[in-house]
């Protein structure tokens, strides 16, 4: 037999056994880490609370920070007439908006612009913008913030009842310019 030997020693025997258990347990994290991703992905917002940050204007996490591993935080708002934000600068995150009802009254930068439903827009951090809500009906919105961290700001703002939130403002990097649009 051309001096091969047909016997497998013991110790190949379990080197082989060692590797078969090292690619069983790999395969295992893979698949626990693919059901974590997809109970992350398949968010059940129908129960998510509502809060009102201000008179006015209404949220509701519709996927956080935490459940999105930090990569973005999603609110789902509603802004009733004359509800405004102020004039101001986001240090730490993107925002981009997607109006599902009524008109969203806009000012980025040097520019205004009345964003009707199924319209979007997005403003980079660092650019002064604010919304307000000139119409008679209330406009609703997806508020995509990038990466994650907006929406702690926003429960914390809702949850405090005071009426001087700049605290709260500072330490999540937004910057009031002016009062509001």
């Amino acid at each position: 037999m051309n001096g091969i030997s047909m016997i497998t020693a013991p110790h190949v025997v379990n080197g082989i056994n060692a590797w078969i258990k090292i690619r069983d347990e790999a395969a295992s994290r893979k698949d626990n880490a693919a059901r974590a991703n997809q109970e992350r992905a398949a968010l059940d917002t129908a129960g998510a609370d509502w809060f009102e940050v201000e008179p006015g204007v209404r949220f509701k996490v519709v996927a956080s920070t935490e459940q999105t591993g930090g990569i973005y935080a999603c609110l789902e708002c509603i802004a009733q007439k004359d509800s405004a934000s102020p004039l101001h600068v986001h240090h730490n995150e993107d925002e981009h908006f997607l109006i599902l009802e009524g008109t969203a009254h806009i000012a980025v930068g040097d520019k205004i612009l009345d964003l009707p439903a199924g319209r979007t827009i997005t403003l980079p951090r660092g650019v002064p913008h604010a919304w307000s809500n000139k119409s008679d009906a209330p406009f609703r919105s997806l508020a995509l913030f990038n990466p994650g961290g907006f929406d702690q700001l926003c429960i914390e703002m809702a949850t405090q009842g005071r009426l001087d939130k700049s605290d709260i403002r500072k330490r999540f990097g937004i910057e009031v310019v002016e009062p509001k649009l």
